[in-house]
């Protein structure tokens, strides 16, 4: 008959081994990530902010006599409060099908209403330096218009 001691170690060593193929219970069992050092989050998206609204808008035909006063008041108004003030005048068409119908409705933009505001600009006050003065092809736009933004 052997041993109590002798079935004690059989007993010790069997269970040794069944528990070595054993995936002990810890606290990655519940939560993969535990013990690591957080990741920083992802940043924001930025938000896309709408075009300012420029100063005047003026489309095409127009009558004079409708923004004349109006042009003339705002110029005024933005003078008395900043008198270096940058008038940006933009002429904006739409797309046409062909280039040459674009410079054509660029050129009778440029030479009508375009030079008619930054003629009135003048007259209020301002300096030939305080005009900026662009003509240009743009696709948000569906009709011509001219555009006065202040800097």
């Amino acid at each position: 008959m052997r041993s109590r001691s002798f079935y004690l170690t059989i007993f010790a060593l069997l269970a040794t081994t069944q528990l070595g193929g054993c995936k002990l219970i810890d606290q990655r069992t519940f939560d993969s990530h535990a013990g690591r050092p957080p990741s920083p989050p992802p940043p924001p998206a930025q938000a896309v902010q709408a075009p300012k609204a420029p100063f005047l808008s003026i489309a095409d035909g127009t009558a004079e006599s409708e923004y004349g006063p109006v042009v003339d008041h705002a110029a005024r108004v933005a003078l008395q409060h900043k008198s270096n003030v940058l008038f940006i005048v933009r002429a904006l068409t739409p797309p046409q099908p062909t280039v040459a119908e674009q410079q054509a409705l660029l050129a009778k933009l440029s030479k009508g209403l375009l030079n008619s505001v930054s003629q009135k600009i003048i007259a209020a006050g301002a300096k030939p330096l305080q005009l900026e003065l662009h003509a240009e092809t743009d696709v948000s736009v569906h009709t011509p218009v001219v555009r006065v933004e202040l800097r």
